[in-house]
């Protein structure tokens, strides 16, 4: 019989999906009262039009209002632009600017003050630059030590600042991380705050999974349906996803092309393996036909999705591995027994920061 061709294993087709969307950007329009010649901050999150990173854990303002802030890093240049001389960030560094929710402003202290120096004219010629990031951390991290946000360029180190992060091994406490930047700020003729508007650093993985039937093994389980064969069904049993990961990076918090600048830290090329837990429907009939009508309604799983950090694929190889379980019905028979297919996936060219990397499975042609 023609059904028995089943027993070779079912091939799987790996697609993924960059996913887009368009987001408003969160604003809180909020002054915070202003001394001479006193720097003060304010807020907004910068419209995602491209990419949005929808994992469980992704961090909002009115989170951070309500948790530890955000923290700032800031070089004096002097007369100089940014990049035209060396820089130290020690101007400010790890500054926790903190909301005061009685007075609805973003507050530090000890309040820092704009530096002195006119040029022709009366024109501020003197230049600040401002780096941000959040939610704010000592680098000491917490439960456990040494995670998330896990360290700082030094104060008195030359060159671009830099923080380093590192996944949290328990994924129900993985930590977004945003970011924002002022470059040359001069002493404004009025009161006004420098604004950060934070953009997400982070990649997401398998927030929505998807498993189905593709096309030319719609045509393959159709002619199986023939003489005595009367309905075929694809039943998937179980699924699992096992994501290898770069461990830890370090985000320069300058860059030239308004991307977030990951680097690996070389010394540290740790891996780590991240496995969130599926919660949809199993087993789950997939695929079903009677000769006359099918039934399509792929398998899929949302809501679990996993960040990473975003390094260049030729640096360290990131990858998900994803095993299905399933069988072939004949008849409302299991003629085809449990088999499981699997794959790696490559996430090194598919995700940039604030990314969203879907996957989608397909079950292809019979080999």
């Amino acid at each position: 019989m023609k059904y028995m061709r089943l027993k070779k294993p079912i091939i799987l087709i790996i697609a993924l999906l960059v996913v887009s969307c368009s987001q408003e950007g969160e604003s809180f329009e909020v002054q915070q009262p202003q001394t001479a010649n006193a720097i003060s901050f304010s807020a907004v999150m910068a419209p995602m039009n491209d990419a949005d990173t929808r994992a469980d854990a992704e961090v909002s303002l009115s989170e951070l209002k309500a948790g530890t802030g955000f923290g700032v890093l800031a070089s004096y240049t002097g007369v100089y632009r940014y990049g035209e001389t060396s820089v130290l960030s020690n101007f400010m560094h790890n500054q926790q600017v903190e909301w005061e929710d009685a007075a609805s402003v973003w507050t530090y202290s000890p309040v820092k003050y704009w530096p002195g120096g006119e040029g022709e004219n009366g024109e501020v010629s003197h230049y600040v630059s401002f780096f941000a990031y959040a939610p704010y951390s000592d680098a000491v991290g917490t439960n456990p030590v040494g995670y998330c946000i896990s360290g700082f360029s030094d104060a008195r180190e030359q060159g671009d600042p830099w923080l380093t992060y590192r996944l949290h091994p328990d994924i129900s406490k993985q930590v977004d991380l945003l970011y924002a930047k002022q470059i040359d700020m001069k002493r404004p003729t009025v009161d006004v705050n420098i604004e950060f508007a934070f953009e997400h650093a982070l990649a997401c993985v398998g927030d929505v999974v998807t498993i189905a039937v593709d096309d030319e093994l719609v045509s393959t389980l159709h002619s199986m349906v023939t003489g005595s064969v009367a309905s075929v069904e694809v039943i998937i049993t179980d699924v699992s996803i096992t994501y290898t990961l770069a461990e830890k990076g370090r985000l320069v918090l300058w860059n030239r092309d308004g991307v977030a600048n990951w680097q690996a830290v070389l010394s540290e090329s740790l891996t780590t393996t991240r496995v969130p837990t599926i919660t949809a429907t199993l087993p789950k009939t997939i695929y079903s036909y009677n000769g006359s009508a099918e039934t399509v309604d792929d398998w899929e799983d949302s809501g679990h999705g996993v960040f990473f950090i975003p390094i260049d694929g030729n640096t360290i190889t990131q990858k998900a591995t994803v095993s299905v379980k399933y069988q072939v019905v004949l008849n409302g028979s299991v003629v085809f027994t449990t088999q499981e297919a699997s794959a790696d996936i490559s996430l090194g060219s598919y995700a940039g920061p604030a990314k969203k990397v879907a996957l989608k499975i397909s079950l292809s042609k019979l080999s």
